[in-house]
């Protein structure tokens, strides 16, 4: 298996499965399902830190990315690669929305 170490500021991100809209009771074709906008941070860059902008930043490791987590991305966001076979996002922090908490309810 091989392993991917993404550069600088990038993510690497398996998304969820695509949503399909909701129809009428018609077939519906595959370019209509809506691309996914979350899923779970596989890798980070080196470059991940707080947004703030400071190298030393005391809160850097609240806000930075972790691998695991669930996040939410822009719409069009990144670019699809491939990896171990599998169809993975390639983002930049900066297009990152917000980290998903499960709050345990």
């Amino acid at each position: 298996m091989r392993t991917f170490k993404p550069l600088g500021d990038r993510l690497l991100v398996l998304p969820d499965a695509p949503i399909a809209k909701k129809t009428t009771g018609l077939a519906e074709p595959p370019s209509q399902k809506e691309a996914p906008t979350e899923g779970i941070v596989v890798a980070v860059g080196p470059n991940i830190r707080c947004t703030c902008g400071l190298t030393d930043c005391p809160v850097a490791g609240d806000y930075a990315v972790k691998v695991g987590q669930r996040i939410q991305y822009t719409k069009y966001a990144g670019r699809d690669v491939m990896h171990n076979g599998v169809k993975h996002k390639l983002l930049r922090l900066e297009e990152v929305e917000g980290i998903i908490e499960d709050d345990g309810e």
